[in-house]
């Protein structure tokens, strides 16, 4: 019973510290999206309040994925640093309850937002960052034009017996709208048949839908038409899934994306990646956790606050950069995608628990 009361009562208290922790961030950040905001379009006449407002919410799901794992460092950090200062740790020490005891409530809560944020704060933040990126484009409105300078992205697919090839600068995540969309028709001994330039496209009912186009054929001149279709054998999830890339993709559509890679002639090794990537998000919370650990309850017994937070810092750094690296190597295949991702999180995990176990006597 004492020691259930304990794991309730310590997973309780880290879960307000990483509430309270991910609060104070998302203030801070929502105040710097909504003055970045405004300083960019404020001087345009569809700009108000609550469109810097509401871009800066739809922005936060991102800024979470990214920065999430350090806010589980920080809150292990403080929340054992106070349990430390308290006496707690050296009593439930002294009552022979071994490291272990008193961090498995804690490694729990960590695990437990990192499913969090692989099942549902990830398949949100593409929707979330489409949102923002409209409220943006409604706010500059037609005059401020629209795409920019994104790069153009091109795909291809069968047409008849030649090719069909498509670029375009994605606009809309909600509908996967192309702007300034271009379609090259190839036959079958790569002789260019038809060149389509649109001022906008997308996927409806197995067609690409296109609006404002000119219509070039070799020796004839061009015709402007309002509309034109042509037919696809991709469907609205193929074309978002190539046109965003692979980060866009959710953990719920990865049996259907590796399928449509496979179908499609893609090689699935960077959407292999992003798949244990998210898979591995549970078990860096954790590392975090381990590697704030040693830090909060050893190396401040000695020195001071200040280098306790540094030392910390420094470590999550150090294992964010080997994961970066990693993945790095992952992408141009010099590490297998199932190796790339769990090695410097497993690597970090193991180094922070044999330093905690050699300086605590964890058994």
């Amino acid at each position: 019973m004492p020691g259930r009361l304990i794991f309730t009562s310590y997973a309780l208290g880290f879960c307000k510290t990483v509430l309270q922790v991910v609060g104070l961030f998302s203030l801070v950040a929502c105040l710097i999206n909504f003055l970045d905001f405004a300083r960019r379009y404020g001087g345009f006449d569809n700009f108000s309040v609550s469109a810097g407002l509401k871009v800066a919410l739809l922005k936060l799901p991102q800024l979470l994925t990214e920065v999430f794992p350090f806010c589980i460092l920080v809150a292990a950090m403080i929340f054992l640093r106070l349990a430390n200062r308290r006496g707690e740790l050296t009593i439930l020490r002294a009552a022979g309850m071994p490291a272990i005891g008193f961090l498995a409530p804690l490694l729990a809560v960590a695990a437990g937002f990192g499913l969090l944020m692989t099942l549902a704060v990830d398949p949100v933040s593409p929707l979330s960052r489409g949102e923002s990126n409209d409220v943006a484009r409604f706010v500059r409105g037609p005059s401020a034009g629209g795409a920019g300078p994104s790069a153009q992205t091109w795909v291809s697919q069968q047409s008849g017996e030649g090719l069909l090839f498509i670029g375009g600068v994605q606009t809309r995540n909600t509908r996967i709208e192309l702007q300034n969309a271009t379609f090259l028709e190839f036959d079958g001994q790569g002789q260019l048949n038809v060149r389509r330039d649109a001022r906008s496209a997308h996927v409806q009912d197995g067609r690409w839908i296109l609006r404002d186009v000119i219509l070039l054929k070799p020796g004839a001149d061009p015709v402007a038409l309002p509309e034109d279709s042509i037919a696809t054998t991709l469907d609205a999830k193929k074309v978002r899934w190539q046109f965003v890339g692979v980060n866009e993709i959710s953990i719920y559509e990865m049996p259907q994306a590796l399928r449509a890679f496979r179908d499609m002639g893609l090689n699935p090794g960077r959407l292999v990646l992003r798949l244990f990537s998210l898979l591995m998000t549970p078990f860096m919370f954790v590392a975090m956790v381990l590697i704030a650990a040693p830090m909060s309850i050893v190396f401040s017994r000695g020195k001071p606050d200040a280098a306790m937070i540094g030392g910390a810092i420094a470590a999550g750094f150090a294992m964010h950069s080997l994961v970066v690296l990693a993945q790095a190597f992952g992408k141009t295949e010099a590490l297998p995608p199932w190796l790339a991702v769990p090695l410097p999180v497993i690597l970090s995990m193991t180094a922070a628990w044999l330093w905690l176990r050699q300086t605590e006597s964890v058994a």
